[in-house]
């Protein structure tokens, strides 16, 4: 009786571990989209401020030069 206890009690540990480990993936993957996007958005928002940047010098230069 006692061992068949024991057995449950290791095979409890082993489901929890199991559905952390799943949690665990769910979760990265998630993280994973959200720097994926958030990347994406770095770089053409990047790109806006160059362009953004060399149109204001260049009328700088216009008003300067």
């Amino acid at each position: 009786m006692e061992a068949n206890r024991r057995e449950r009690e290791m095979d409890d540990k082993g489901q929890v571990s199991a559905e952390m480990l799943v949690l665990m993936a769910a979760v990265l993957a998630v993280a994973w989209l959200v720097l994926s996007s958030l990347t994406s958005t770095a770089k053409s928002t990047t790109h806006s401020i160059n362009k953004t940047s060399k149109k204001i010098l260049n009328k700088v230069e216009e008003i300067t030069g």
